[in-house]
């Protein structure tokens, strides 16, 4: 996985003058964090980054704190914040603060290592369709950092026609349950109420200043 996304991504940044950049995410059960800095160290370009994930850090047992911030913040992006709680079967998905991951630690040493990039609460019910009240959750981030930092953006699974067929057909292979017929049988689990795709962000922001 290392050496050939580092081969990978450093072929494409070699070939392409138009200053676009590229960034991985530390994900549990593709790459973590370490992976990923070893990706960024073999590439070595400022156009290469990482978006950090401290829930997948937490999930893939990764040291959070002195370890290992110190030596990924230089290449970090983009953090994604998200917080759940281990149960017996795996983990539940929580409102930010209220798991067990070490947030207000790591955004608190990211802060005074002079971190500028973007924090971006991830909200992923296509992936845990448990998931419930967005405009909730997205109130809960505004008290958490000011509704002066609150934006909103959307990840390509609510884009239709985002995923080459040839992505989906293994995508769905590797994942049973976000099967065509699963959803069918299962009508809205995916998808939050009133927010089937990014056309719909402006009618999120209408939700947010009316309540």
């Amino acid at each position: 996985l290392v050496e050939g996304s580092a081969e990978a991504i450093a072929a494409v940044l070699s070939d392409d003058t138009s200053g676009v950049g590229i960034v991985m995410q530390n994900h549990a059960g593709t790459g973590s964090a370490l992976d990923a800095l070893h990706i960024a160290r073999r590439v070595n370009d400022p156009r290469f980054g990482l978006v950090y994930s401290p829930d997948h850090t937490f999930m893939h047992e990764e040291s959070s704190g002195g370890e290992l911030l110190p030596q990924i913040q230089a290449w970090i992006h983009q953090v994604y914040v998200a917080d759940l709680v281990r149960e017996a079967e795996g983990q539940r998905w929580v409102f930010p603060g209220q798991g067990e991951v070490p947030l207000r630690e790591t955004i608190s040493r990211l802060d005074a290592a002079g971190f500028d990039g973007f924090y971006s609460f991830k909200w992923e019910k296509i992936w845990h369709p448990d998931l419930d009240d967005f405009i909730g959750h997205v109130e809960h981030i505004a008290e958490l950092v000011g509704i002066d930092h609150v934006s909103f953006g959307s990840d390509s699974e609510a884009t239709p026609g985002a995923y080459p067929r040839e992505l989906l057909r293994r995508l769905f292979s590797a994942h049973p349950e976000a099967t065509s017929a699963f959803r069918e049988s299962h009508p809205g689990i995916f998808l939050t109420d009133g927010f089937e795709s990014m056309e719909a962000l402006p009618q999120v922001t209408e939700t947010v200043l009316a309540r």
